[in-house]
């Protein structure tokens, strides 16, 4: 790689400008998740700095680049770097530039990071207080006559939720995440997921990490060493208190209850099995947990990854657009918790002689919440009866079940 520019110096003030997503393409070109607005600007600077996984920066040459997809991310090529396998090593790294080398902000425009222990009033009288950290970054524009008013993508404390997956099918799986309520938690800087291949950190001139299992039998077992370094390695860019967990046939049945516990770490690792499984001395010294979404057969581990970390994101505040939609849906925290879902309905208000029930147009939010409580109950008997078996029934949740099964005999 080149090192034209040098590493910053101990104690340099850093600007962190974007993230290096997964490999694109067949030549080892990189996508990039940039901060800067608009985003294509980082692609003036030839040279980033790479944040190192155990600290540090890296100077690297940008030798070409362009914008990708809607605008937001872009795709480069670094100096030295011509394929996917040499690419995976950088994915998941910030790009960072020196403060002192970025041009000096525009009246009413500020870096992120200058913002920080600042108190914002919006024009609306709301107000929010940036985080603490320093590592934020670029730079937005604000009206001087209502005052500073949006910071898309900011959250200068870093990321709420740190997550990591190792798998065979690091592109698959942030390809997968780029789209959906995910893809905005982690454009907004929400929640960052990382990914380790354990075939990059192979020693033989295969990249093998698999080998036939000890008393025969069919398929292939994932080797000890790749995939032991490659959890640790993952491991050590997670804070303090983040589990290891592997998803497999073996482990907990995961569920909401166990979503909202993964959503208040600070974050945690998931390993994604391949073949018949993972040599068992992996699991006895690196691993804490196993889960499992279902009693069924998977490829691979990897849509099992996707499955917790979608569910247990969208718990995070912030995430979704209103505060009460993670509560209200099904299985939710809130007053129905462990129920089933109520009926919804959108316009028409007639469809093929179907219509709307009358309640939920009658503007009486009392009758409205009487009603959607006594179908997710209802819902709940009929179809989840497991749900209802160890749930203790209030006077009024007793009533409208009644009720409800009452109005089926009709």
């Amino acid at each position: 790689m080149t090192d034209a520019a040098g590493a910053p110096t101990a104690g340099e003030r850093m600007v962190v400008l974007g993230r290096l997503a997964a490999p694109w393409g067949v030549k080892g070109w990189l996508k990039v998740h940039s901060y800067t607005d608009p985003p294509a600007a980082i692609l003036d600077y030839p040279v980033w700095q790479l944040a190192r996984p155990g600290g540090g920066w890296q100077p690297v040459k940008v030798v070409d680049g362009r914008t990708h997809g809607a605008g937001r991310d872009l795709v480069v090529a670094l100096e030295g770097v011509l394929s996917p396998e040499a690419a995976r090593q950088f994915s998941s790294r910030d790009v960072g530039l020196r403060r002192a080398d970025l041009p000096a902000p525009k009246p009413g425009e500020y870096y992120w990071d200058d913002l920080v222990g600042c108190r914002v009033t919006t024009s609306t009288g709301c107000h929010w207080r940036p985080g603490t950290s320093r590592k934020s970054t670029s730079r937005r524009s604000a009206s001087s006559s209502t005052g500073i008013r949006r910071f898309s993508g900011m959250d200068a404390a870093g990321p709420r939720l740190s997550i990591e997956v190792v798998t065979l099918f690091a592109e698959r799986v942030q390809a997968a995440l780029a789209m959906g309520v995910v893809g905005r938690a982690l454009e907004r800087g929400l929640v960052r997921v990382g990914t380790e291949d354990p075939r990059a950190l192979t020693t033989d001139v295969h990249g093998t990490v698999d080998d036939r299992s000890y008393g025969g039998g069919p398929g292939m077992v994932l080797k000890v060493e790749p995939l032991a370094t490659a959890i640790e390695r993952a491991a050590a860019r997670l804070p303090a208190g983040s589990p290891r967990i592997y998803l497999s046939a073996q482990g907990r049945r995961f569920d909401q209850a166990t979503a909202r516990r993964l959503a208040t770490l600070p974050g945690f690792l998931l390993l994604a099995g391949r073949y018949e499984g993972v040599d068992e001395r992996v699991l006895d010294e690196v691993i804490d947990e196993e889960l499992s979404i279902g009693d069924y057969v998977l490829s691979g581990g990897e849509l099992a990854a996707l499955v917790v970390i979608d569910a247990t994101v969208r718990l995070m505040p912030g995430v979704l657009g209103a505060l009460e939609s993670a509560e209200q849906e099904s299985f939710g925290a809130g007053a129905q918790g462990s129920l089933l879902d109520w009926p919804h309905y959108t316009r028409p208000e007639t469809w093929r002689g179907r219509e709307v029930p009358g309640v939920l147009m009658s503007g009486n939010h009392a009758a409205i919440r009487r009603w959607r409580l006594k179908q997710a109950l209802g819902r709940t008997a009929e179809r989840r009866p497991d749900l209802m078996a160890g749930r203790e029934l209030t006077i009024e949740e007793q009533r409208l079940l009644d009720e409800y099964r009452e109005e089926r005999k009709t």
